[in-house]
């Protein structure tokens, strides 16, 4: 998965990073409050995952646009609330809820892989992606920090 642009924005105010390389990229600020958190979040939650914003943001007000590369085909997501609109492959796809999503995400463009649950292979949740990849400044772990999904654990 390669991060090639990320974009957050609505009516009033919006925000574009595409300076990602092909590469290990750091997002830093030596100041609190510039918008690190809600760049990574919105990373994620462009492509399915119910971030947990800062105190003060309404991500209903916004809309969350990607450009992710996954094994060099180019995808485009584009979020408002619980619906996704997909690019790629030449191909538009568009999602009303977010486990439909998951499900094409899933099976189209990257193998997610199935954990056992309760005797049932079930799709893991992007949480768990979330929980590995992304480490906050702060110090804090973030399997402490997410909400979570229907695994636990025991699971393990």
């Amino acid at each position: 998965m390669i991060i090639k642009k990320i974009a957050i924005g609505n009516n009033s105010e919006a925000f574009i990073e595409e300076r990602f390389q092909n590469k290990t990229n750091i997002i830093f600020s030596d100041d609190n409050n510039k918008g690190k958190t809600i760049l990574m979040q919105s990373i994620v939650y462009s492509i399915g995952y119910d971030s947990i914003w800062p105190v003060g943001f309404n991500p209903r007000n916004y809309y969350f646009y990607s450009k992710i590369s996954f094994e060099n085909i180019d995808y485009e997501f584009l979020r408002h609330n619980n619906s996704i609109l997909v690019i790629g492959n030449n191909q538009n796809y568009i999602f009303n809820s977010i486990t439909e999503f998951k499900y094409f995400l899933a099976k189209e463009i990257i193998p997610i892989p199935n954990i056992p649950k309760d005797g049932q292979l079930k799709i893991s949740d992007l949480s768990l992606f979330y929980e590995l990849f992304f480490l906050g400044q702060d110090r804090r772990n973030t399997s402490n920090l997410i909400v979570k999904s229907f695994n636990n654990k025991t699971d393990f």
